[in-house]
């Protein structure tokens, strides 16, 4: 529809099988395929946060800073 390029972003976290079909479907495009997110320090606090609000509406753990999410039993 006139796009002269089409670039994709990619919202995973890592490579793998999917990631690979989603490059191989962009190149047969033509499109321009971002690369994995990745261990970003911020996306691991975002998924911290997350998880921490979740918790709050259950009533439930918090994680602390340094110390490993768990789900509550």
């Amino acid at each position: 529809r006139g796009a002269r390029r089409i670039a994709v972003a990619s919202w995973f976290l890592g490579p793998g099988r999917l990631t690979d079909r989603i490059a191989a479907a962009a190149a047969d495009a033509g499109a321009v395929l971002a690369e994995p997110l990745g261990a970003d320090p911020d996306l691991a606090q975002v998924v911290l946060d997350r998880f921490d609000a979740a918790c709050d509406v259950r009533g439930g753990y918090r994680h602390e800073a340094g110390h490993r999410a768990s789900v509550p039993s």
